[in-house]
């Protein structure tokens, strides 16, 4: 991945996410896979 890339996601994630959930915090981590993950959300989601 190019430098900035995993910062770049991150800011993308949480400006759309944040739209709709106003406590949201986004963890972005590169790996050796390609693989998302969504953990922590509120009971009604």
């Amino acid at each position: 991945m190019p430098n900035g890339a995993v910062d770049a996601l991150k800011e993308e994630l949480t400006q759309h996410i944040g739209k709709r959930y106003d406590d949201v915090e986004m963890i972005v981590k590169a790996t050796s896979n390609d693989s998302f993950s969504v953990r922590h959300t509120a009971d009604k989601d």
